[in-house]
């Protein structure tokens, strides 16, 4: 679906990431983690062809639809209600989209309320049916379940596992990154490194790494096993 090779990120003297090649296949569950500014974002932006990187080449699948979950939700329209917000993405029926919103916590006349006098976290998952009955094939999610009550983030994780395409996710929600994630890219000090599994998985093969090895550059293509 989308193929990154040997990319490359700068800002000013600071290297985000360097050599990065990764290609990301249908059904694939990859979460990316790291510290705050790792560079995390720019990288989903980098693969979204929302910014350009320094070196290297993204290919995106001629197929790909992509919906992205920013952590700002600004294409969220305040003044409609949230079942016209829904159904606006398109690609649902009106039993659909309220049989959507009921398993998102919006039921009876919940759905008729405006999106402008939602908390956060209720905006948060408006924003996410509108991916889900988008049409999308990959979902782009950072910081999906940031602020959010536990009884939110266990209705967001059901509708994500639920959903059939593909997720790339940045996350600290650990819960999240091990229920959900089936690859973890760890980026840490400029450099990129994949892990065939969830995050729980990626953090044991790292605390088992022998002192004195270093970290390799850029990312592993063979992955670590």
């Amino acid at each position: 679906m989308l193929t990154a090779e040997r990319i490359a990120k700068r800002y000013g003297e600071r290297s985000l990431f360097a050599d990065l090649s990764l290609a990301l296949r249908a059904g694939d569950r990859l979460a990316i983690v790291g510290r705050n500014d790792a560079g995390k974002t720019t990288l989903l932006r980098v693969l979204l062809g929302r910014e350009h990187p320094d070196t290297g080449t993204v290919v995106r699948g001629a197929r790909l639809v992509v919906g992205y979950l920013a952590q700002e939700h600004e294409d969220l329209d305040l003044r409609r209600s949230v079942l016209d917000e829904v159904a606006s993405a398109g690609g649902a029926r009106q039993t659909e989209v309220r049989a959507l919103l009921a398993c998102l916590l919006f039921r009876g006349d919940r759905v008729f309320r405006s999106v402008g006098q939602l908390s956060e976290g209720e905006r948060v998952r408006v924003a996410l049916a509108k991916l889900l009955v988008s049409g999308a094939n990959l979902l782009v999610l950072d910081e999906p379940t940031n602020h959010l009550d536990i009884a939110t983030r266990e209705r967001i994780e059901t509708a994500l596992e639920d959903f059939a395409g593909t997720v790339l996710l940045v996350s600290h929600d650990r819960h999240l990154l091990d229920r959900l994630a089936e690859r973890t890219l760890v980026i840490e000090d400029g450099t990129a490194t994949l892990y065939e599994g969830n995050y729980a998985y990626a953090q044991e093969k790292r605390r088992k790494r022998p002192r004195g090895i270093p970290l390799p550059r850029g990312l592993d293509t063979s992955a670590v096993r």
